[in-house]
């Protein structure tokens, strides 16, 4: 069976063995070379490492690493503070698991296949594999992977090494190693052998070609990468070696040591009538008392106990202070261990974010070193030729976001940049991490060859899914739309011009029928209340329930709740206030001018200390009237029917506020942006204006360089005077 050009044999098949030498072709300068080769010959560290610059020939012996990592596996099991860290670190390691990805079908198709049939032979899932590794990563920073080599049992092909003769099977497994049994020999300043060496003193070597070495955070010159445990080993000693003293100390005092005084200073123990010490008596009292009894004393006799008291070293400071260090080194915190009761969320956020960098950094690692030295060697082994580690054919793991807050954070980022023209798509869909689209050109649109088979993902988006067909749908039923006219610009669309054109004269037509059909216009609407009134007439039902259940009249109950409930709603009408004042300043110059950026504090504070003094005053006037009219002998029933009547006569100040404050907001707003253009002066004036406030201003020449929001109309409720440039 073939699969993208890979034969699958089974056991029964004959095997020809077809050797695919990867061949490095030679450089000259004259002729340059039109195909990159798969691989390069290896080139050696020119520098001297630890094992090499000793002295003494290691050619015929072999090294034990250098840290005791069978250490690490004994600690895990005894230490908790340990297995919790490691095991946190696993679990969040592939919490979101992972994926292959590639630009190429094929060749991805190949890994997963490979993948596959590797789970098979070696009855291992990826999934546990990829798992085992990481976790040895983890726990010791070294990871040893032995590879079974089997033409029968692998979908690969024989090849050979650059610069080698002997050929190379297939892979057929792989099978992760203990890293603290692996043993190494050195020759010309390189690892040349591995050997296994078992506790019973079994052993077995290993080629290079046949091991791979995963490590981390490897000091030059060593060939074991550094355990991050390594540091915390002594800190968890100390701790362990204090909680036994700890464990002593309570032994030692669980059962308290009772002293019995006889006798004081100025009356000591002397003898009984019976010619017996007193002491002696007391003694016998207490060998004989039963052990749930007790005894009577006089006076003279105490009784005291001996504990540890003033004595004993007070070891909390010492025990915290280690168990401190010992978290912080295994790179966790407390909150991770489930000790979070003196952490809010922010802190306990920020504390795991620790764990999170760090988990990230060992799957960063972890991602290399599989694609460097198993998919890449995997991907050698096919029929895909010189090219297959070519950018377009390379296929590597890439584990899943873990921290899903920032990842939405940062998504909802690129997507508001893409819909400010910050970004392209491709840019956008590669930092989240999604390679690009491919979008058919519009050539191809024309043509007809934006087929789902060549753009499946183009296929699959909301726009070809969704969007389009539903645009489609109701350009045809409405041709003359502006939906219909967007879609004629665009190339996937099959409608001429001509089309639209008869479009635009239908849409006339209906246009004039609609005309001739059109009704009287309806009455407006009754114009809502705003918050601000809104919130006084539910404001105005508490006071009445209020008054009505305690039957008495709590002023200062009353004022404090009108002043909280009306300055809360004051944010609202200050927003209106706000979006008013910049429409009036656009009507003469441009919002996105600095300076009227720099204009929108100083407004904002102006409107704001404006509605709080009609708040306060309002408050003031409300007290006084229910103070003059409603006393303390006045019936509930007519208590209740005042307080209604007195609210009542002050809702209308709420709505001339609202109408007042916005109207002259928006004036403002024209009058700040004139001044902003260079115009020095404006006029008061109405065209039907008989408010005696503003006849008595009309015509006035008001200068705009010092003006004020007092000085702009309207003045009061229902005034229809303004600013204009001339009369």
């Amino acid at each position: 069976m073939k699969i993208f050009g890979i034969e699958f044999k089974s056991k029964k098949e004959e095997v020809q063995v077809e050797v695919i030498e990867d061949k490095v072709p030679e450089v000259k300068a004259i002729i340059p070379v039109s195909k990159r080769p798969a691989i390069v010959p290896p080139v050696r560290d020119p520098a001297l490492s630890y094992y090499s610059n000793t002295g003494i020939s290691r050619r015929s012996t072999f090294q034990l690493p250098e840290y005791d990592l069978a250490e690490i596996g004994r600690v895990e099991d005894v230490e908790s503070f340990v297995r919790q860290a490691f095991d946190k670190k696993v679990a969040l390691m592939f919490k979101e698991g992972w994926d292959f990805i590639g630009k190429n079908p094929k060749t991805l198709k190949y890994v997963q296949m490979r993948f596959d049939q590797i789970s098979q032979a070696s009855n291992l899932s990826t999934a546990v594999l990829f798992r085992n590794v990481g976790s040895s990563l983890i726990r010791k920073s070294n990871c040893f992977v032995v590879k079974v080599r089997k033409l029968e049992a692998s979908g690969g092909k024989v090849r050979t090494a650059a610069g080698k003769k002997t050929p190379l099977l297939p892979v057929a497994g792989y099978f992760v190693a203990p890293a603290e049994t692996m043993e190494y020999r050195v020759s010309g300043n390189r690892v040349s052998k591995w050997r296994q060496r078992m506790p019973d003193g079994t052993k077995k070597e290993y080629n290079i070609s046949n091991v791979v070495h995963f490590r981390m955070d490897s000091k030059e010159g060593f060939v074991f990468g550094t355990p991050t445990i390594v540091p915390v080993l002594d800190d968890i000693r100390a701790l362990r070696k204090i909680e036994e003293n700890i464990e002593l100390l309570v032994y030692q005092h669980l059962f308290p040591l009772f002293q019995y005084k006889v006798g004081t200073p100025e009356a000591p123990a002397g003898i009984t009538e019976t010619g017996q010490r007193e002491i002696d008596v007391v003694r016998q009292e207490i060998q004989y008392m039963p052990s749930e009894g007790g005894i009577v004393t006089p006076e003279r006799h105490e009784i005291s106990t001996i504990g540890a008291e003033g004595r004993a070293l007070r070891a909390e400071a010492y025990l915290e202070y280690f168990k401190k260090r010992v978290i912080s080194g295994l790179g966790i915190s407390a909150v991770d261990l489930g000790e979070g009761s003196t952490s809010n969320r922010s802190t306990a956020d920020n504390m795991s974010r620790n764990l999170i960098d760090s988990v990230k950094n060992i799957q960063q690692v972890m991602e290399s070193l599989i694609n460097q030295y198993i998919i890449n060697e995997l991907l050698l082994e096919s029929t895909f030729g010189d090219e297959v580690l070519d950018e377009e054919n390379i296929v590597k793991l890439k584990f899943k976001e873990i921290d899903i807050d920032a990842q939405i954070k940062k998504e909802t980022h690129m997507a508001d940049q893409f819909s400010k023209d910050m970004i392209t798509h491709d840019e956008g869909r590669r930092r989240m991490g999604y390679e690009p689209l491919v979008i058919p050109t519009p050539q191809e649109i024309d043509n007809e060859q934006d087929l789902a088979e060549n753009f499946p993902e183009w296929h699959k988006t909301r726009w070809k899914m969704f969007q389009m067909p539903t645009l489609l749908i109701q350009a045809l039923d409405e041709p003359f739309s502006p939906v219909a006219k967007a879609l004629a610009k665009d190339n996937s669309v099959s409608m001429t011009s001509g089309d639209f054109s008869q479009a635009s004269s239908e849409k006339q037509t209906k246009e004039l029928e609609l005309v001739k059909a059109k009704k009287p216009d309806p009455k407006p609407a009754v114009k809502k209340d705003g918050y601000l009134t809104s919130t006084f007439i539910q404001t105005r039902q508490d006071v009445i329930y209020r008054v009505s259940m305690k039957n008495k009249l709590e002023q200062d109950w009353i004022a404090a709740l009108i002043r909280s409930e009306l300055l809360t709603s004051v944010q609202t009408l200050l927003s209106e206030q706000m979006i008013a004042y910049r429409n009036g300043y656009g009507k003469y110059a441009s919002v996105y001018d600095p300076i009227f950026i720099e204009s929108v504090i100083p407004a904002r504070t102006f409107f704001r200390d404006r509605l709080e003094r009609y708040i306060y005053r309002l408050t003031e006037e409300i007290i006084s009237s229910l103070k003059r009219n409603v006393t303390e002998g006045t019936p509930p029933q007519e208590m209740t029917a005042k307080t209604r009547a007195i609210f009542d006569s002050f809702e209308f100040r709420t709505r001339f506020i609202e109408d007042v404050e916005i109207r002259k907001a928006f004036n403002f707003g024209e009058v700040i942006a004139q001044r902003d253009i260079g115009i020095q002066s404006l006029y008061v004036y109405s065209e039907n204006g008989t408010c005696e406030m503003g006849n008595a201003l009309k015509g006035k020449q008001v200068q705009l360089e010092n003006i004020t929001l007092e000085d702009v109309p309207p003045f009061h409720a229902k005034c229809s005077y303004t600013l204009v440039q001339n009369i």
